[in-house]
Parts: C-alpha cells; structure tokens; sequence
C-alpha cells in the first residue's frame, strides 16, 4: 500500500519497538562472536591452516548471521511509516477515491462483501473456524476460548502442540523400544542396539525442534489444520518394527561384523546422550511452559461476541428516493469518519429505479461500509508483559548461546586434525573422545538454537498483534413511489403561482450496524500492516444506530415540497403586480386600494399626460387584470 502522509496522523504506535531492541542486543553479540572467530584466524594459519579455515568460515558465517539480525533488529525500532490509509481493508473497497490503494490491498483482503453481510444479517462470525484435526479438537476442548483468537495465534498454539506431541511420543516409543532391548527379548542383539536408540530419538528430535520452529511463523492467511490421527501414529508403527528388524539384520551379520558393531556401540555409550536429552528436556519444558503462560493470559480477554444493532420500518414520505441515498452517503457516513478518512465502501450505493408505468414505480438500494478503523490497543495485564518480555529474553538467551557453541565446535577442529595427523599412544581413546566431545557439543548448538527459535518465533507473534474498532454499517431501502403535481397560489385574479412535481415513496429501510473489534500482525518495513484483518467480534450499538435513524428522520422532516420565492428582488416584483392586480380588480374604490394606487409610480405630471395615468403613462380601466 502506498504511504499516503497526512497531517493528521492516526496515532499508531510501533508494537515492535522493544522486540527489535532485543533482538538487536541478541544480534550484535552474535556478530562479535563471529568478529572473535575471524580474529582467531590470524593465528592459526601459519601452524594450522585447516583449523583456520574453518575459523574463517565459522566467523564469516557468524557475523553475517548477526549482522542480518542486528539491521532486522534495529529496522523494527525506527519510527513506524503508515500512511491514512492502513490497515487492509475488510473486503475489496469501491470508495472511487481509494481506488489506488484498493489495489494494492485486494490480495490481503480476508473476506468478500457478502460475507461481511453474512455476519451481520446472520449475527455470526466465520473468522472463528472450526478447529480441522483430532490434536486441534482437542486441544479446543480443554481451551474453549481457544476459538476467539486470530488465525496466528490459534495457528502457532496448534503448530506448539503437535511439536510437544511429536517430541513425547517419540520420547516414548523409545523409552519402549529401549525397554525391550533390555529386557532380553531381544537376544544379544538388544545389548549391542541400546545405546543406538538414545542416539537415534536425540537427532529426531533436533530435526523435529529445527524443522517446525519455522512454522511458527506462518502467515495469517489461513487458518491452518492440525496434525492429523495418522501423522501422528507412524512414530509408534515405526519404533514397533524398528527391534525386529533390527533384531532380523543383526542376526545375518558375521562374527567380524557383530564385533565392529559392539565396538562401535561401546563408543557411543560414552556420547551420554541421556545427558543431553535430560538438558534439553529441561530448556524445551520452560519453552513451552512461557508461551503455555502467555496463551493463558491472552485468553483472558477473549470476547467472541456476535451482537448486531438492528431497525426496521416502514415510511410514507413525500420524497424522492434518489434524495435518501445521497443523504446517506454525503452526510449520515461522512458524519461519521474517523479524523476524515474516507470510508470503506465494500457495496456501493447504486439505487435502482424502474418505471413500472407514467407516473410511479419501484425503487431499490444496498450499502455495505465501514469507518475507518481507530487504533484499539488490547489491556495487556502486568502478567502478559513481563512474559512477553522473559519469552523474548530467553528466546535470545539460547540463540546467542547456539552461536557460541557453534564457535567453540568450530575451534575444536584443530585438535581432532591434530589427533588424526599425528599417530600416537592411546590415539584410538583421544580420537574417539574428541568425537564424542564433537557430537555432543553440536547437539547441544542444534538443540539451544532450535528452542531459542521456537520460543523467539512464538513470543513475536503476542508482539505484533494489533487491534482495530470500527462501525459496520448496512442499510438496504425499497419501495414504491408515484408523482403528483401540487399547485399553490391560484386565486381568481392572482398571477403568482407554484406548480410542484411531488414524488411520494413508500419506503421499508432496514438498518444493521456493528462495533466491530478487528485483529492484524504488524511487521517491520515498508510493508508494516499489510497483512489481512480479521473479525474477532461484533458488538451492538444502539446510540449510534439512534443516532443514525434521528438524522434521517430530520432530514426527512425539514424537507420542503412547494417552491417558493427566495430573492428579495424577485419578492419585491411579486408584490407590485399582487398591488396592481388588487387595485384593478376593485376599480380603485376602496381606502386599500386608493392607498395601494398611491403608491405606484404617477405619470399625471408628466408633459402629454392626461387624466389618472396607470404604470409607464398607461391608465388603468376596472375591467382590466394585469398579470
């Protein structure tokens, strides 16, 4: 959308400002930890060449890393750019003077216009969906306020709650699968393969944490299903079959290989990967606990609300029915705009006439629009802050700590090289607790990053949402109507006269009006509220809707039917010719009459003038009626 500055700004403040401070932080201790890296360099490329590529590389890739944070970050504390015309409207906005931005916004837009009409018509709100997926249901079913929250909220609590649902029954499946290995049931097999196991669900559940904390940022633009009952039983299936057909490979092996494989397996026994999961079971429970708490809190204030203001008459008015419509449009509307915006015109006032025969016929005519949405920032409880606030510290915390593990393993390439040049006593023991040292160290980086986004990517979602209020208006007038003429001022010998064409319409209008309570998430950039609006909820307003029929009613009443005389001059002339006719009328007999003829211009003093003379030197007989 376009940025259409204006003197009147609408007050908006920018939601970011304290995120992206934070982010900054975060970003520009990430940069120097990538500086540190590249210093390192120096150092060692001329005994270690190889370890100072890799310090080359990891500090590059540090440093770009933090410096793409450190602009995002500091982009979402400058000054907030939005024009008068944000946010996205409801629907597509046919307001002729809007039409370049109407444009640009129309592939925002959520909702057409007849669903808006929907809502109002049907007091219901189709923006609160029903929940698609057996984990969605349920997790409605303990939350039923759930319901009420915008589409990123409702998608990110549902992306949340697959991912601890993924993560437990992966944990459990392998705590069963262990079980049986240790239980004898697998034959010797079971010894050699458990330790394998632990390994196994440790790299799942990196790939799982790494790969869904993207999701957590999805758009707004649908609201997205849940997993569904199958997505989340091939973990089980799989770590059911998994022992036998481990239990069937091991059993074809050979002797040298079965030997390599308990070797093998006695290596990574020491990798204590129970270690790492127990840490990472720890940061992933505080994790979910922050945003479980912020969800928590932000359901507090939901209000679902479907209540519509509603009037319905019937009116015998003398009154064109062109005449209603544009009093509804150019004064009932433009009353009511928010620091004279225009308003958003989602059915355009296109009254229909028809002449069914001379002199009378049918009218029609519908309106759909809405105000400008006013700025309506949410009461956020002391609670809701400070937890926003730890969720994004934290969040931070474990990104900033993944970079420095991501250092650390890149400055532990140089002893494994050493260990792997240099042949001496014991190397087998060093080499292989370097690379269980290795192991473990880039698990612990994956899985703090993988938390540290997740928890980032949720909190910045309570961040940026933006609430809205504004008045959705749709009025809907028909009728009949007829002609006839009203002809005032016809005395017998009076000359001033008003002729009328009078319309009389029988008008049935039928008003419905809402407060509505819109949601949307703000972004850093250009395109800062760009995303679609939503319809949390409608609430009734009946000062305003008596507002609006009061003003169409006076309007109605203060109209004149006759045409009269308005100009003083054309006043005056009515007059004299009302006095002359007056006066010829009774022959000037009368005391009004000789006064009324005393009055008018005389000529008898005039060179040729003869007798009594009329107006410019004519003489007034009796008979005569000036007109």
């Amino acid at each position: 959308m376009a940025y259409d500055h204006g003197s009147r700004d609408l007050g908006l403040s920018n939601p970011l400002r304290l995120e992206g401070l934070l982010r900054a932080i975060a970003s520009g201790l990430i940069a120097l930890v990538g500086a540190w890296v590249l210093l390192r360099v120096f150092g060692d490329l001329g005994r270690h060449p190889l370890q100072a590529w890799v310090n080359a590389g990891a500090g590059l890739a540090l440093l770009l890393w933090g410096l793409k944070g450190l602009a995002g970050g500091l982009q979402s504390t400058l000054r907030f750019f939005v024009g008068r015309s944000v946010p996205v409207s409801l629907a597509r906005n046919l307001n002729p003077s809007e039409a370049r931005n109407a444009e640009a916004e129309a592939p925002h837009t959520a909702y057409a216009a007849r669903d808006l009409e929907a809502m109002l018509m049907g007091r219901k709100n189709p923006t609160l969906g029903e929940p698609v997926g057996v984990l969605a249901q349920l997790l409605h079913s303990l939350w039923p306020r759930l319901i009420g929250l915008p589409w990123a909220l409702r998608n990110m609590a549902q992306d949340l709650a697959g991912l601890i649902a993924d993560s437990l029954i992966a944990v459990l499946c392998a705590a069963l699968a262990a079980g049986v290995a240790r239980s004898g049931l697998m034959g010797a097999a079971g010894q050699v393969l458990a330790p394998l196991l632990s390994i196994i669900l440790l790299v799942y559940l990196l790939a799982l944490w790494l790969s869904r904390s993207s999701d957590l940022a999805r758009t707004t633009t649908v609201l997205q299903p849940s997993r569904s009952l199958a997505s989340l039983l091939w973990v089980p299936a799989l770590a059911l079959l998994a022992p036998a057909a481990l239990v069937w490979v091991y059993g074809g092996l050979g002797a040298a290989a079965r030997a390599q494989l308990q070797t093998f397996s006695a290596a990574l026994g020491q990798l204590n990967a129970g270690g790492l999961l127990a840490m990472l079971f720890i940061a992933g429970t505080v994790v979910c606990a922050i945003t479980v708490l912020l969800l928590r809190e932000r359901l507090r204030g939901v209000d679902a609300q479907t209540e519509v203001s509603e009037h319905r008459s019937h009116l015998q008015e003398a009154v064109h029915p062109g005449d209603i419509f544009i009093h509804l449009e150019n004064q009932v509307l433009a009353n009511r705009r928010y620091r004279d915006i225009p308003n958003r015109i989602y059915q355009s006032l296109e009254p229909e006439l028809s002449d069914a025969s001379q002199g009378k016929g049918s009218f029609r005519g519908q309106l759909l629009a809405e105000t400008q949405p006013a700025w309506a920032p949410l009461s956020l409880s002391p609670a809701t802050r400070q937890l926003r606030l730890l969720g994004s510290g934290v969040g931070l915390a474990l990104t900033v700590l993944a970079a420095l593990c991501l250092a650390w393993l890149a400055g532990a390439v140089g002893p494994l090289a050493d260990h792997l040049r240099n042949p001496v006593e014991g190397r087998p023991l060093a080499l292989q607790s370097e690379l269980s040292n290795l192991f473990q160290l880039a698990c612990l980086g994956l899985g703090l990053l993988a938390l540290g986004q997740v928890l980032v990517r949720a909190t910045h979602v309570f961040w940026a949402e933006m609430t809205f209020d504004s008045l959705l208006l749709w009025v809907r007038a028909e009728g009949t109507w007829t002609e006839s003429r009203l002809s005032t001022g016809m005395a017998l010998h009076d000359s001033t006269r008003s002729e009328n064409v009078v319309v009389r319409a029988s008008i049935s209008p039928w008003i419905l009006c809402a407060r509505l309570v819109t949601s949307t998430q703000a972004s850093s950039g250009t395109n800062n509220l760009e995303q679609p609006r939503l319809v949390l909820a409608l609430h009734p307003t009946p000062d305003e809707l008596g507002g609006i029929v009061d003003e169409i009613s006076h309007f109605l009443r203060q109209r004149e039917n006759l045409a009269g005389i308005v100009n003083a001059g054309d006043l005056g002339q009515a007059h004299t010719l009302h006095q002359i006719n007056q006066h010829s009328r009774h022959g000037g007999t009368s005391p009004h009459d000789d006064a009324a003829a005393a009055r008018l211009p005389r000529t008898s003093d005039a060179p040729g003038s003869t007798g009594d003379a009329g107006l410019n030197g004519a003489r007034f007989h009796p008979d005569d009626d000036i007109r």
